[in-house]
């Protein structure tokens, strides 16, 4: 592992915030884009013959025993077979209902 000091860090990243004091680098590493990651997994959903919805409300589950059998939306409700939670630092309070 390798530290670096504030203008060193900048020229590992140049979109560090410039606030970053020092920040460290372990070799092997590496970061994940969140949005081309989520992308690339609907679209393997999509591939594979499943359905990815947007940008709604999700309010609940109906579920059957432990299996959830519906996403409770703004929209109403939406049966399903099997369900990926993608909603960040909101996804703890989503699985916790």
């Amino acid at each position: 592992m390798n530290t670096y000091q504030s203008m060193n860090a900048h020229s590992l990243d140049p979109a560090l915030s410039p606030q970053v004091q020092a920040a460290y680098l372990v070799p092997g590493e590496g970061v994940v884009d969140p949005v081309r990651l989520v992308d690339s997994l609907a679209q393997v959903v999509k591939n594979a013959g499943g359905q990815v919805r947007e940008n709604l409300a999700v309010t609940g589950f109906r579920t059957v025993g432990d299996k959830v059998t519906a996403v409770r939306t703004n929209e109403g409700e939406l049966p399903c077979q099997a369900v990926v939670i993608a909603a960040g630092m909101w996804s703890g309070t989503l699985m916790s209902q």
